[in-house]
């Protein structure tokens, strides 16, 4: 039978370093040291990521396996939460009749048929490079899941950040904007861009 000599009792165990962004290799990583009010040092990483990228998708699941974090934060608002738990289709961004627009400018002004139209440029360009819209927030949801990371949602109201964006222009400005977002419905654009 063992004494208690046999045994060494350590009052804590000094965790590894976490990895340096030298160390991850992971292209679009920063690494943010944070001094806690106890004096102790947390680490952040963010990850830029791209919303239609398979690359992106990639990198996050990597990124999350490799450091099994505690939390894990995404771009996400809780009107756009979904985005993680399905995959959207062709489907799922219907195109409006005519009526429909007409309704939306009553109830949404010319704001309304902005945002519907970068819905639509948006949802067809994933189609034209055969990708899905949000890959990324849904590779970090199942890479959370899988370490047990707390998924936090870390993004105000898109409504918000779209009027912000939309009041901040001027009247050429937004023409410009709409020309734009209607000459990428027509624009031929690959997997790599």
């Amino acid at each position: 039978m063992a004494d208690a000599d046999d045994f060494v009792v350590e009052d804590a165990i000094t965790p590894p370093d976490p990895p340096t962004v030298e160390e991850l290799n992971i292209p679009n990583v920063i690494r943010l040291k944070r001094r806690n009010p106890d004096d102790s040092e947390s680490f952040v990483y963010v990850l830029g990521t791209a919303h239609v990228s398979e690359e992106s998708c990639n990198d996050v699941k990597t990124l999350i396996d490799r450091l099994h974090p505690a939390a894990v934060v995404v771009e996400l608002d809780e009107t756009r939460r979904s985005i993680m738990y399905t995959k959207p289709t062709a489907a799922s961004a219907p195109s409006a009749s005519f009526s429909d627009m007409i309704q939306l400018v009553r109830t949404q002004g010319v704001f309304g048929v902005f945002v519907y139209a970068l819905s639509q440029a948006s949802s067809r360009l994933a189609d034209r490079v055969q990708l899905q819209l949000g890959g990324e927030f849904r590779a970090a949801y199942e890479a959370a899941v899988a370490v047990n990371a707390r998924l936090i949602l870390g993004d105000r109201p898109i409504q918000i950040t779209l009027r912000r964006m939309w009041h901040a222009l001027g009247p050429w400005e937004r023409m410009r904007l709409a020309w734009d977002i209607i000459h990428s419905l027509r624009a031929n654009i690959t997997r790599e861009e």
